[in-house]
């Protein structure tokens, strides 16, 4: 269940960084650590 969780949690960034890498290469970065980067920041 644990590898099933991880690889369904990286199916879902990996798609959209894909297509999005080769429009904006810092856009698909920038959008997963968006929602980790404000709680890590306030922290």
């Amino acid at each position: 269940m644990g590898i099933f969780i991880s690889m369904r949690f990286q199916f879902p960034p990996f798609i959209p960084a894909r297509p999005t890498s080769r429009n904006s290469f810092s856009k698909p970065e920038l959008r997963l650590p968006l929602p980790i980067a404000p709680p890590t920041e306030l922290g």
